[in-house]
């Protein structure tokens, strides 16, 4: 048997190359909250064997519309999160508390209190995002 004839005994699957897959996420992410949701920010994290990370933040978005409808829910997408990464972390943070008084720097500086971020709520995923978040922080 030659090898034209061995190649097409073998069919169509030999003649095309090995890619790794990789899929994207995308997730629905809901905000459920007490306050006003602005004073909130979301960061997910994506952590890889190769000490590879990507870290994106989410704002909830603000209108006047939303805060009529739905004056404590923000709903947040996140997209194109690569699937294959080992580890997912989502938390959430809100800077409420203002820290001790600090003086600037430069001469005749006034002193001023930098905002403080707590983290609320974190959640970590191995090998896998959920589709749907629902974050209930009443």
């Amino acid at each position: 048997m030659n090898r034209a004839n061995f190649i097409k005994s073998l069919g169509a699957a030999a003649l095309i190359p090995f890619v790794p897959r990789r899929n994207y996420i995308d997730t629905k992410i809901t905000l459920v909250t007490n306050d006003d949701p602005i004073n909130y920010r979301t960061v997910v994290h994506a952590y890889d064997m190769t000490l590879e990370t990507i870290m994106d933040e989410y704002i909830p978005y603000d209108n006047e519309f939303l805060r009529a409808v739905t004056p404590y829910e923000r709903r947040m997408t996140l997209s194109n999160l690569p699937s294959n990464y080992d580890k997912y972390e989502i938390a959430v943070w809100k800077t409420d508390q203002v820290g001790p008084w600090e003086a600037r720097s430069e001469p005749g500086g006034v002193a001023f209190r930098r905002p403080v971020p707590n983290k609320v709520y974190s959640e970590t995923y191995s090998l896998w995002f959920p589709p749907e978040i629902i974050i209930d922080l009443t």
